[in-house]
């Protein structure tokens, strides 16, 4: 896995209403898998599932049917995993 300062990851806002905007970096072109699971770790949606290329990334996630609660966004690329905590 790759080097944590390599790699950055942010949720805004966090806690959300019904819509976020995450933001990322990659150092290089990578496959990019973005997933959300709930408080008992059952993926409610795949959120992204896609090459990227290295750079800044951003994408707005719309959940009108998430129940208000504590989720975890999980992104995982080639050489990186992280798990970020977002509140609904």
């Amino acid at each position: 896995m790759s080097n944590k300062n390599n790699f950055n990851i942010s949720v805004n806002p966090n806690p959300f209403n019904q819509q976020a905007s995450v933001f990322f970096s990659i150092p290089q072109q990578s496959n990019v898998m973005i997933s959300l699971y709930n408080l008992n770790w059952e993926k409610v949606k795949t959120v992204l599932n896609e090459k990227q290329n290295a750079g800044f990334h951003y994408f707005n996630i719309i959940f009108p049917e998430l129940n208000p609660g504590i989720y975890f966004l999980e992104v995982r690329t080639d050489n990186f995993y992280e798990i970020k905590k977002i509140i609904h």
